[in-house]
């Protein structure tokens, strides 16, 4: 039996470019705040620099208690908080100012961009475990 050739393009698209597509994006509702903000999926590169992103200095990768939470939360919002094109609105280098937005604006925050990724709040946090965050599996 002939094997087909794989399809190369798809609506004038090519597989690589259909795939980057297919992230979710959902509006973030922030009472209060006059801005377009949307929550996306993280890339497999960003996924893949979670632990690089929340490791304490000095600390062992794979050993739990050397991560900090705060910046692996602070990491996955920046990364995947953007306007209706997709462009980052958190500039990489400032997701330490999330702290200084009021709590319930970076709760709304939070609770979206975790929700698109497939997480819940308690997988940012420790459990207790001896593993990398739950985002870096």
């Amino acid at each position: 039996m002939a094997r087909r050739a794989p399809r190369k393009a798809v609506n004038g698209a090519d597989f690589l470019t259909a795939a980057k597509a297919a992230g979710r994006r959902e509006k973030i509702d922030i009472e209060g705040v006059e801005f377009d903000a949307y929550a996306r999926t993280m890339s497999a590169a960003e996924h893949r620099r979670l632990g690089e992103a929340s490791l304490k200095p000095g600390g062992k990768p794979g050993n739990r208690a050397d991560y900090d939470d705060d910046a692996l939360t602070q990491y996955v919002i920046a990364a995947c908080v953007v306007d209706a094109e997709g462009a980052r609105l958190i500039p990489e280098g400032r997701e330490a100012e999330l702290e200084d937005l009021p709590s319930q604006v970076r709760a709304a925050l939070q609770k979206a961009v975790l929700r698109v990724n497939g997480m819940d709040a308690g997988d940012a946090k420790d459990d207790g475990g001896d593993k990398e965050p739950a985002g870096n599996v």
